[in-house]
């Protein structure tokens, strides 16, 4: 049986409160273009696994980055927030079956 790996183009926001009607991106290189280190986005953390980071402007959402990651094999990053205020996540995702 094949199981499902989910293959990113995930380009993750993460937005906080407005401030003058402005939104505030909490997450660092949500688009994962501000470069990286051995492999991982800048302002990522490697989780697991083998996560990678993949320069192919075709496939990525936004740009020439995304990443590739699973349930075991994944990116994290903490933030802070604020009780009581909302935070809006959106992101783009894509699902594949492994060869």
């Amino acid at each position: 049986m094949k199981r499902a790996i989910v293959v990113a183009t995930i380009v993750v926001t993460l937005v906080g409160a407005s401030i003058g009607g402005a939104q505030v991106n909490l997450l660092a290189n949500g688009d994962f273009e501000a470069g990286a280190d051995k492999g991982v986005p800048t302002g990522w953390q490697r989780r697991l696994g083998i996560a990678t980071l993949v320069q192919d402007a075709k496939l990525a959402a936004s740009g020439a980055h995304f990443v590739k990651a699973s349930h075991d094999h994944r990116f994290s990053q903490h933030l802070r927030v604020k009780q009581g205020q909302p935070v809006r996540i959106s992101f783009k995702a894509r699902a594949a079956v492994p060869d």
